[in-house]
């Protein structure tokens, strides 16, 4: 009993803490977002000539892939639902999904799961065929990123919405992948974590 109460006021803390102190592109910011979309993705592609940049990146899956993944590894699942116009979720894949210490967990703790939350790519949910973007509405999605985390397909551990720093996001998913979310409130293991 304590333990499940204990999950519920991780859970909830895990969402409010990151609405707090998140930004999210959402449907209505949508054509104010184009022009900082295009912003980002010049910074994107801006390189100096003498230099080539190599980012780390992670290995993102498929919906349906990364489900079956999973279910082999039994790990942990982080689904990262997107759009192409959200410039937060650009932001976050440059700022925070690049840095040695994220990539590097993330990819050895979880199956990364990317969900373009506009796309009409098929996926399997429950053994049903759906878009990308029926998957997104099924899961409540409105704003943009929204990290679900998951022990499977069917039961979802917390959600993260809105743009993140590198080491928020580290310990929000340090917090899931190394399983203290089972034991202890997010805020407690916050304190027992060095940034």
């Amino acid at each position: 009993m304590l333990n499940k109460n204990i999950k519920k006021i991780s859970l909830v803390l895990l969402s409010s803490l990151t609405l707090i102190s998140s930004y999210a592109c959402n449907n209505s910011e949508k054509n104010n977002q184009n022009n900082e979309q295009n912003q980002v993705s010049k910074e994107f592609n801006m390189k100096s000539s003498h230099e080539e940049v190599k980012i780390e990146k992670i290995k993102w899956y498929s919906y349906t892939e990364g489900i079956k993944k999973a279910k082999i590894e039994k790990k942990p699942i982080l689904v990262d639902f997107y759009t192409d116009w959200c410039g937060y979720c650009k932001k976050m894949d440059k700022e925070t999904y690049s840095q040695e210490k994220v990539y590097n967990y993330v990819n050895q703790e979880f199956i990364p799961i990317k969900v373009n939350a506009e796309s009409q790519n098929k996926v399997k949910f429950d053994g049903k065929e759906l878009t990308e973007q029926e998957l997104a509405m099924g899961f409540q999605v409105s704003s943009y990123p929204t990290l679900y985390f998951m022990e499977s397909e069917k039961e979802t551990i917390g959600t993260a919405p809105g743009f993140m720093e590198a080491n928020q996001f580290f310990i929000i998913s340090s917090y899931v992948g190394s399983k203290a979310y089972k034991k202890m409130s997010l805020e407690k293991y916050r304190k027992t974590q060095k940034t």
